[in-house]
């Protein structure tokens, strides 16, 4: 029962090859898209559980402890400190410039 001279073995053949080319590219892509799910799963715990670290040795401004005195304590430290760098800069420059 060959229809213009060729047989149907050969046919069923090629077929029998395309789909089980198509069923292992069928496998390889699940297998492919469940591994990357879960790396995608554990980065995005790895992510919360950093947050969860940063939030916790960090203090939010609402847990601040008060402080006595002026409010303006941190800007006063940070203008002291600026200043004492400035003074340490000019005379280290003006030791340098007395010298040569």
């Amino acid at each position: 029962m060959a229809i213009g001279g060729s047989s149907s073995i050969p046919i069923l053949i090629a077929v029998a090859i395309v789909g089980l080319f198509g069923v292992i590219t069928f496998a390889l892509t699940a297998a492919t898209l469940g591994t990357l799910n879960k790396r995608y799963d554990n980065l995005r715990e790895q992510i919360v559980n950093l947050e969860n670290k940063i939030s916790t040795t960090t203090p939010t401004p609402n847990t601040t402890p008060a402080t006595t005195g002026s409010t303006n304590s941190s800007t006063t430290v940070a203008n002291t400190n600026t200043t004492e760098a400035t003074t340490y800069i000019t005379t280290s420059s003006q030791d340098d410039t007395t010298t040569s």
